[in-house]
C-alpha cells in the first residue's frame, strides 16, 4: 500500500512524574533526535514559570497536566494520581496520552490535540476516561497550547471528574420520564412498556421483566416479560428459589454474576430456574417500606453487561416505578409538569478561586465566568467585602479562618446576586498557603428553585385542608406564590358550570377594582379559556391581541402578563394570573413554565376546598360527633370510589357498630350515650388520617372510607381502634365500658362496586365477628 502520512498522539519514551528533576527539565527540553516531539527549551525564566505553575497545580483539586507535542505526558499533579487511581511509580518512560482514553475516543482526541497545537483552547470538552482498573468514568477535558518564542511545544490542560453530575442528569431524565409516563398512559400493561422503553435508555435491557408479588394468592405474576430466550410463566408462580424470589425474600438488589450465584446455590439460597444467564440484576420495587415486587434486566451473552453503575441507577429508578405501579395518580401534578422544571435546570460548573485571609480575590481560573459577580479583571484585588452583603462577608472570612487554623476543607452553601438572577452556590474551601485558601463553587440555584418549588406546592397542599374559608385559601395561595414570582398584582378567577360566566372571587391589583358579580368570558382570562394554554405578553403584545380582535381591553394595561389555566382532571375550572405595571420587573418563559406547573396543585386545592364548604353548606354534618353524616358521607365517597377506580387506588372501607348502646341510654340516661357517641367518634378520628372520610351513619353505627389503604393494613387498623377503644376503658372515668364490632370492605379498583354495596360487605362482616365474638362470652 503507498505510505500515507498520519498525525498521531505517538507513545514516546518519557518519563512523566509530576514535578520534574532538574535532570528529567534537562533531558525533555533538549532535542537530541530521538523523539519527534518538540522538547521544552531550557531557561531560567521559563524554568521558574513553569515551577511556579506546578507548585500551585498540586494544591488543586481538578487533575492537572502537560503533554508534548508527541503526546507524551510531561507531568501532572498529584490530584492526576487519585482521579486515574495510578501510583506515582506507575508512570513508566514512554506513557501517552491515549493510553487514558478508550479506542473509540482516540480519532476525536486526535484532532482536538491537534487544534490545540494550533492555537485553539479547548474549553469544556466531555471524554470518556479510562481509569488504570479499566473502569470508565466522564471527565470534562480544557487544554491550552504551551508556546516557546512563539513556537507550541506541547499543550497543559485540566480534568474534572463529571461522571456525578452526569449520571444525575440521567437518572433524573428517567425518574422524570417515568413519572411522566404515569400521567400519559392509560393502563398498567402502557406504563409498563413505558418503564421497559426508559430503562433501556440507561442501560442493556432487551431482557428484561416486572413481577408482582400477589400476597393473597402467593404468588409472583409477570406483569410485564420481553425476553430473547426465555417465556414468561402466564399463570404466576409460587415463590421459591429463584433469583427473583429471593430479592423479593432479602428485599436487597442482587447483581448476579456466575461467581456470585454459585455461591448462593452452594449456600441452598437460590437454584437455576428457566434459561441461564451471563449476568442477571434485580432489584425489589418497594413502596411504603413494603417489597411489592422486582424489577430485573438480564444479558445473556455479555456477563460485564451490568456493574455497580447500573445496579446503582436500576435501584434509584426502582422507587419511583414503585410508587407509579401501585399508584398512578391521573392529575399528579408533580409528576405530570416535571418537563417545566427539567427545564431550569443546567450543568453545573465550577468556579475555582483563590481567596487569603482577608477576603481578598487573589486569582480567578479562567472556569466559568458567566458565574462571577463582575469580569476577573474587575475583581483581583478587590475583597469579599465590595461583593457580598456584610454578614455573608463576616460569615465567609470566619470560613477561611477556620479552614486555615484546622488545614481541613468546609464546604458551605450561600446565594449571591448575579446580573439579573440570584444564584446559589454550593463551595468548597480548602487550605492552600499559609494565608490564602482555594475556592470550588457550584451552581446549585437549579436544585434550591426545586427544592422550594416542591415545598410551595406541598404548601398549597396542606392548606387546602387545614384553612378555615376559600378567602384564606387565596391569600395563602398568593403569599405561597410571592416565594417564587412577584405576585403584588394577582387574582383567581373561576368559571360557573351552570351559566359558562365568570367570577373574581379573589382579587388583588394596584389600579383596578374587582369586577363585581358574574362576567362574560372576556379579555385575557377569557383568551386563555378559550385556548386553553397559559400566556406570557407584553403591554405592547396585548395590544396588538386587541387589534387583531382576539381580545377586549379591559382595565389598565400592565407591563408583562402571565396567567395559566386551572385544570382539574382536564377540564378548565378557572384562570390564576399575575401582573406587573413598574418598570425594570419582568416575568420570562421561566415563570411561566413555574406558574403552570403550580396551577394543578393551585386548582386541585381550589376544587377540594369549594367541595368541602358545599357539603358544610348542605349541613352534611353529624350535629352530635361533628362527622359526616350519612349524605356527607355518601357524596365524598362516591366522588373517591369513582377516582379509585379511574386512577387504581386501593381503598378500606370499616363500619362500626358501638356494642350495647341501649343499655348505657337505659342504665345511665341518654345523655351518657351521647357523651359514648363523641367519645367513638373522637377516638376514630385520632386513629385515622385527615384525608380518610370519617362519618355516623346515625344512632351507633359508624363508617370510614380510608383512602389509599391497603387489603393487609385491615388488620392493623382495627388493632389500633380496639387498642384505643381498651386505653378510654381502662381510664374508668365513666360507669360503663364500651366496646366497638367491626367490618372491613376492600374497594377493589378492578371490580366495579359503589358506596352502598361496600356498606353492605362491611356491616354483612360486622355482624358475623359481633355473633362469634358472643359466641365465645
Amino acid at each position: 500500500m503507498p505510505h500515507q502520512e498520519k498525525q498521531t498522539l505517538r507513545p514516546a519514551k518519557h518519563p512523566p512524574q509530576g514535578s520534574l528533576t532538574r535532570k528529567q527539565e534537562s533531558h525533555l527540553h533538549t532535542s537530541d533526535g530521538e523523539n519527534s516531539g518538540e522538547r521544552r527549551p531550557a531557561g531560567k525564566g521559563l524554568d521558574k514559570v513553569e515551577q511556579r505553575f506546578l507548585e500551585l497545580s498540586q494544591f488543586l483539586p481538578i487533575t492537572i497536566f502537560e503533554i508534548d507535542t508527541s503526546g507524551n505526558l510531561v507531568s501532572l499533579n498529584e490530584m492526576a494520581l487519585q482521579t486515574f487511581r495510578y501510583a506515582r511509580e506507575d508512570f513508566k518512560e514512554g506513557m501517552n496520552l491515549l493510553r487514558f482514553f478508550p479506542a473509540e475516543e482516540w480519532q476525536r482526541v486526535q484532532e482536538t490535540v491537534q487544534k490545540v497545537y494550533q492555537g485553539q483552547t479547548l474549553l469544556g470538552q466531555e471524554y470518556s476516561l479510562l481509569r488504570k482498573d479499566g473502569t470508565r468514568f466522564t471527565g470534562s477535558v480544557y487544554a491550552t497550547p504551551i508556546e516557546y518564542e512563539h513556537k507550541v511545544i506541547g499543550l497543559r490542560g485540566a480534568v474534572i471528574d463529571v461522571t456525578e453530575h452526569s449520571q444525575s442528569q440521567t437518572l433524573q431524565e428517567a425518574v422524570y420520564r417515568i413519572a411522566a409516563a404515569t400521567e400519559t398512559t392509560h393502563s398498567l400493561d402502557e406504563l409498563y412498556h413505558q418503564i421497559h422503553q426508559i430503562i433501556s435508555s440507561v442501560m442493556p435491557a432487551e431482557n428484561f421483566y416486572i413481577t408482582l408479588y400477589d400476597e393473597a394468592q402467593n404468588l409472583l405474576r409477570f406483569s410485564y416479560f420481553k425476553d430473547a430466550e426465555d417465556e414468561p410463566f402466564i399463570k404466576g408462580i409460587q415463590p421459591g428459589r429463584g433469583l427473583t424470589a429471593y430479592v423479593l425474600r432479602t428485599g436487597k438488589s442482587l447483581l448476579c454474576t456466575q461467581a456470585v450465584h454459585d455461591e448462593l446455590e452452594r449456600q441452598g439460597e437460590v437454584k437455576l430456574l428457566g434459561v441461564p444467564s451471563a449476568i442477571w440484576l434485580g432489584v425489589p420495587l418497594i413502596v411504603e417500606e413494603k417489597t411489592i415486587g422486582v424489577m430485573v434486566v438480564q444479558h445473556y451473552t455479555d456477563p460485564n453487561a451490568y456493574g455497580e453503575r447500573e445496579q446503582h441507577m436500576l435501584e434509584f429508578v426502582s422507587t419511583q416505578v414503585g410508587i407509579a405501579i401501585t399508584r398512578k395518580r391521573a392529575e399528579d401534578a408533580l409528576r405530570q409538569s416535571e418537563a417545566e422544571l427539567r427545564a431550569l435546570f443546567a450543568c453545573m460548573r465550577d468556579v475555582v478561586l483563590v481567596i487569603d485571609s482577608q477576603g481578598v480575590y487573589l486569582k480567578i481560573a479562567p472556569t466559568n465566568p458567566e458565574l462571577l459577580v463582575k469580569p476577573p479583571e474587575e475583581l483581583l484585588g478587590k475583597t469579599l467585602w465590595d461583593f457580598f452583603r456584610p454578614e455573608q462577608a463576616e460569615t465567609f472570612i470566619g470560613a477561611i479562618n477556620q479552614v486555615l487554623e484546622t488545614q481541613k476543607t468546609l464546604r458551605i452553601e450561600y446565594d449571591l446576586p448575579i446580573r439579573d438572577r440570584n444564584v446559589w452556590f454550593s463551595a468548597s474551601i480548602s487550605p492552600m498557603t499559609e494565608d490564602s485558601t482555594l475556592w470550588v463553587a457550584h451552581d446549585i440555584t437549579e436544585r434550591k428553585r426545586f427544592e422550594t418549588v416542591q415545598n410551595a406546592l406541598y404548601r398549597i397542599s396542606q392548606t387546602a385542608i387545614t384553612s378555615e374559608g376559600m378567602d384564606e385559601l387565596y391569600r395563602s395561595i398568593q403569599s405561597i406564590l410571592s416565594e417564587l414570582i412577584p405576585t403584588d398584582n394577582f387574582f383567581i378567577a373561576l368559571i360557573d358550570p351552570a351559566s359558562g360566566e365568570i367570577s373574581f372571587p379573589y382579587y388583588v391589583d394596584q389600579f383596578d377594582e374587582p369586577p363585581v358579580g358574574m362576567t362574560p368570558q372576556q379579555g385575557l382570562t377569557g383568551y386563555i379559556i378559550r385556548t386553553g394554554r397559559p400566556l406570557l405578553v407584553t403591554g405592547d403584545e396585548i395590544e396588538q391581541l386587541v387589534h387583531q380582535g382576539k381580545v377586549e381591553r379591559l382595565g389598565t394595561i400592565s407591563k408583562d402578563w402571565m396567567g395559566a389555566p386551572l385544570k382539574v382532571e382536564g377540564t378548565i375550572i378557572g384562570v390564576m394570573a399575575v401582573q406587573i405595571y413598574k418598570d425594570g420587573v419582568h416575568y420570562d418563559q421561566e415563570d411561566l413554565n413555574l406558574l403552570e406547573f403550580v396551577s394543578t396543585q393551585v386548582a386541585q386545592a381550589i376544587q377540594r376546598k369549594r367541595m368541602d364548604e358545599e357539603i358544610r353548606s348542605l349541613s352534611f354534618t353529624d350535629e352530635l360527633t361533628g362527622l359526616y353524616n350519612r349524605r356527607g358521607f355518601t357524596l365524598l365517597a362516591e366522588q373517591e370510589v369513582k377516582l379509585a377506580h379511574r386512577i387504581n387506588r386501593p381503598m378500606l372501607l370499616f363500619f362500626c357498630d358501638v356494642d350495647a348502646l341501649k343499655g348505657i341510654n337505659d342504665a345511665h340516661g341518654h345523655a351518657q350515650g351521647d357523651l359514648a357517641l363523641q367519645e367513638v367518634s373522637a377516638m376514630l378520628k385520632e386513629t385515622f388520617r385527615e384525608v380518610d372520610i370519617l362519618a355516623r351513619l346515625g344512632g351507633d353505627e359508624f363508617v370510614v372510607l380510608a383512602l389509599d389503604a391497603y387489603v393487609e393494613s385491615a388488620d392493623i387498623m382495627t388493632h389500633r381502634i380496639q387498642t384505643a377503644l381498651e386505653q378510654g376503658n381502662l381510664k374508668g372515668d365513666r360507669p360503663y365500658q364500651l366496646e366497638l364490632s367491626i367490618g372491613v370492605a376492600r374497594c377493589d379498583p378492578d371490580i366495579p362496586c359503589d358506596v352502598s354495596g361496600l356498606i353492605v360487605q362491611a356491616d354483612t362482616m360486622m355482624y358475623s365477628n359481633k355473633q362469634a365474638r358472643k359466641a365465645q362470652q
